[in-house]
Parts: structure tokens; sequence; C-alpha cells
């Protein structure tokens, strides 16, 4: 039939957690002595390999943690363990693929303003996300729709940013970058006589960008109200350049049907993801309230 399904379920059952003595869970906030450095380290690096490849839905709850190990305390042993209980409550979580003719390939980008903790104080930096993938044309016209989620990626934003609108500028410029790394290689699949430099961009499967940033989408549409801060102006510049010469377009959708959403919060409803990851269904038409 074509479907294909990839789980991790071997890999996942042998997670182990960190052993932590009853002693030390009395002192939350103490700080980790050099061997429970270790077990976070590794016992990230086993969960990140998971969220990576598998799960989407793990990523931001391991990137958040990961930028702490260099200020770990004993509670965020006790919080990975529960990352790994969370990951071994559905070993035989799948990645689906059912076969249809993709006619579109889009990435979905969100992002969460002043959320993550760092060096230069409370909550100071953001967090990022996107999926890319494929699917039916109808997708940009509300219908519900095939997808196959091909990447994904939770990180924090290297630069801190000023405003949302610079955050989710950001989260939109990476995303679009990895979507353009997937339309150039399935350009190289279906033309193998081409060299990459030749390939025209209208022999490129057609991109759409989706935020659920509506004054991102305004801007970046628009030639009046730039922003002040220089460097979101390049941003803005940026998408703009490629909205023009790749005929890329960017569409807002509802926070409540954002794929991203999941990877930039830890508390995100993970049913919408879980759909499109699990059953291979996207359906971006915004919510009655929304409307």
């Amino acid at each position: 039939s074509g479907r294909v399904q990839i789980d991790m379920k071997s890999t996942v059952v042998a997670l182990e957690k960190i052993e932590i003595p009853k002693q030390r869970k009395r002192t939350p906030q103490a700080k980790l002595n050099s061997d429970e450095v270790t077990a976070l380290r590794s016992s990230l690096g086993s969960l990140g390999w998971i969220g990576r490849q598998l799960r989407a839905d793990l990523c931001v709850d391991v990137s958040l943690k990961a930028q702490r190990v260099g200020v770990a305390v004993v509670l965020d042993l006790v919080e990975v363990n529960r990352i790994v209980t969370k990951c071994q409550a559905t070993p035989d979580f799948a990645l689906v693929f059912e076969p249809f003719a993709p006619s579109i390939a889009g990435v979905v980008a969100d992002s969460s303003f002043g959320n993550v903790d760092s060096e230069y104080g409370e909550k100071t930096r953001s967090q990022a996300g996107y999926l890319v993938g494929l699917a039916e044309k109808g997708l940009t016209d509300g219908q519900d729709s095939r997808v196959h989620v091909l990447e994904w990626q939770s990180a924090s934003i290297k630069r801190v940013v000023r405003s949302t609108l610079a955050a989710e500028g950001y989260g939109v410029t990476e995303g679009a970058e990895s979507l353009d790394w997937v339309r150039n290689l399935m350009a190289e699949m279906c033309h193998p006589g081409l060299s990459m430099g030749s390939i025209a961009d209208s022999l490129r499967i057609p991109a759409v960008w989706l935020s659920d940033s509506k004054s991102l989408v305004d801007v970046v549409h628009k030639d009046a109200g730039q922003p002040n801060d220089k460097r979101l102006r390049i941003v803005v510049a940026n998408l703009k350049q490629v909205l023009d010469e790749q005929g890329t377009s960017l569409l807002w959708v509802d926070t409540l049907v954002m794929l991203a959403d999941a990877l930039t919060k830890v508390d995100a409803d993970l049913e919408i993801l879980l759909l499109a990851m699990c059953i291979g269904r996207y359906c971006i038409q915004a919510t009655e309230e929304a409307t």
C-alpha cells in the first residue's frame, strides 16, 4: 500500500531514569555534583535523540532542560525523570506516512517571547519552534489535508530580542531556511539530470509559511509601518525578498490550530500536533472564536 510507519519502541523502553537519593530530593534547589551533571547530560542526550527523530512533542521539554545544564539543581533531575515517564507512557508512538502526491511544501513556525531563563537575567531569551512538511494543495484553502511531517526543531533564539514581533520573525526565518533545504532535495530527486545551480525555482515544489503572528504577517505584506528596530527591519526585509523572488506565500493561522505551538510551550495542547504526525492530517481552518 506504500504506507510507512516509524517507531523507536526499543529505544524508548531502554530509557533509564536518573537515580536520585531521597535525601537529595529533600533539597530540590541544591546544585548538582559532577556525577549528577553527567547523568543529566546522558539522559537529555537520549531524550534529545528520540525527540529529534520521532517525538516532536518532547522537544521543548528537552530543549528547555538542556539550556539549564550549567545551572542545574536537583529539581531539574526530577523533571527530566518526568520527561522520561512521559516518553515511556506511549512506547508504540509512531510517525505515519500515508501515500499521496504532495503539491505544496510548508513550514509552520511559532515563537514564545521571553520565556527562557538565561545568563542575562530571568526570562530574557525566547524559544522558537518550527515543523517542515509536505501537504496537499487544499491545505492553504482551509481544507482538511493529508500531510507528511518531515522535520522539526525547538530551540532558544540565540539573540536576545526585544518584542514578540522580533521573536516571531526570527522563528519564521529559521523555519524558512529548513523548508528551502527540503525543497532543494525534492527538486534534486525529481530532476536528477540537472545540477542544483541550474534548477529554476519554477521546478521546485510551491512553498508556504504559516505563522500565528498577525502583526508579522501584516508587516511583511505591507510597505508602510516598518519596525523601528534596525535588526528586525533586516529580518523583515529578508522575508520580503524571499517572498518576492520565490513566489512563496505567508499566511496567518489561528493560534488554536498552530502545530508549532507545542514546540515553544511546555503546557501546549498536543492534539493537533499528534494528529499531523500520527495520522497525517492537518487543517488550518480558523476556529469560530478567532473568526
